[in-house]
């Protein structure tokens, strides 16, 4: 039964995820996001609870789970990370970089997630860095990573956003004013990208029925399809941003895009305005393949923008600026002020600030078997989505 107060993907997975996960060999980062998402605003996640002083009215305030994988905790979480990065960015030109690999070897890339796309991103950077060098000046880059497409489908690539010019030897900005040579690039970029694919089979680490050497044979075949696109040089920095961060800490798609699902299938609008109906299981696979392993950095920072560069972002920075002023993280209680009108954890009769009373700890995720969180979103969920309980 569908209970508008439950999430979409809750119920989808409340339905189809045992069955999944027998049929399926299953990650151990999809297990932990799949019940962090199912456990998030219940009792199971934990909670805070405040009292008023005066006359007693108490409040609820359920725990998140904080996961890439949940659509609420996601969006938040990307908007927190947006107002960071402004005030982070430089206000100078960027160029908007696309890189990926052909379908031909992304097999090569589920079965070495980890080593294969850090090498994608790195490889990139480092072949736009070499280019900048050669001409006296050091870029800044900021490596995003997608893992779909349209229909869901596998597609791991990287947008990237690359300073348009940089800082010379001489403590200096460089304003270039043409784009990347993307028909240089790409050449270098494949070959270093095979090179270190057979690296992969060579070593044994990429596991196949078939003789190594005979795909290494096939990898020789794979010359096109490899893509570095270029955009022009823009100077509307912060859409472009916006654009390419959607996805950064957020699910790879809205509830709102699914139309209508039952026991067997989903039925599901992409951004382009396609409808596409998928089976349970394969609607549920489609999702569950782009958790990325625990400790995946899904943003990359490379030349000024890297961590060990501060110094040169010390001596970037008074040419630009940044985009804007850094904001402090919005909190749940800013949140919730702004979508209600009145402070959540303010007494409306008294005029009095709430105490805090109990504070309910998560359990362990691995601990939690898989009925206690279909028991937990069964109740008349107490704890709405980003919601509250007034007893």
């Amino acid at each position: 039964m569908k209970d508008k107060h439950i999430g979409k993907i809750k119920q989808i997975f409340g339905v189809g995820w045992e069955a999944y996960c027998k049929n399926n060999p299953v990650r151990p980062a999809i297990t932990m996001n799949v019940h962090k998402m199912m456990a998030c605003r219940t009792e199971l996640m934990g909670f805070r609870q405040w009292v008023c002083p005066s006359c007693g009215v108490s409040r609820k305030v359920p725990h998140t789970c904080k996961s890439r994988f949940c659509s609420i905790c996601g969006m938040v979480a990307t908007e927190n990370w947006i107002r960071r990065q402004f005030g982070f960015l430089l206000n100078c030109s960027y160029q908007h970089v696309v890189v990926t690999i052909p379908f031909e070897v992304r097999w090569i890339a589920k079965r070495c997630r980890k080593e294969v796309l850090c090498a994608m991103s790195r490889i990139a950077a480092v072949v736009m860095m070499e280019w900048a060098q050669e001409r006296g000046f050091q870029i800044g880059i900021v490596s995003f990573f997608h893992s779909f497409g349209e229909t869901l489908q596998s597609h791991p690539h990287f947008h990237m956003i690359v300073t348009s010019g940089g800082l010379t030897e001489k403590g200096t900005w460089h304003v270039e004013r043409s784009a990347f040579p993307a028909h240089i690039l790409m050449p270098r970029y494949r070959a270093r990208m095979l090179s270190f694919l057979k690296e992969l089979l060579l070593s044994g680490k990429v596991k196949t029925k078939a003789s190594k050497w005979f795909h290494i044979k096939e990898l020789a075949k794979t010359t096109t399809h490899w893509q570095f696109y270029v955009e022009k040089i823009t100077h509307n920095q912060r859409s472009m941003i916006l654009y390419i961060t959607r996805y950064v800490k957020r699910m790879i798609m809205s509830e709102k895009r699914i139309v209508d699902w039952d026991n067997k299938v989903v039925s599901f609008m992409t951004h382009k305005g396609r409808l596409l109906v998928y089976k349970l299981d394969q609607f549920i696979a489609c999702l569950v393949q782009h958790i990325p392993d625990r400790y995946f950095h899904l943003v990359r920072y490379y030349g000024i923008y890297a961590p060990a560069s501060r110094k040169r972002y010390a001596k970037a920075l008074p040419f630009w600026g940044t985009l804007q002023k850094r904001f402090p993280p919005s909190t749940w209680r800013d949140r919730q002020a702004q979508r209600l009108g009145y402070d959540p954890l303010h007494c409306q009769t008294c005029r009095t600030d709430l105490l805090p009373l109990v504070v309910s700890y998560p359990r362990k995720w691995a601990e939690l078997t898989w009925q206690q969180l279909l028991d937990a979103n069964g109740i008349a969920y107490q704890l709405k989505l980003e919601g509250d309980n007034t007893s």
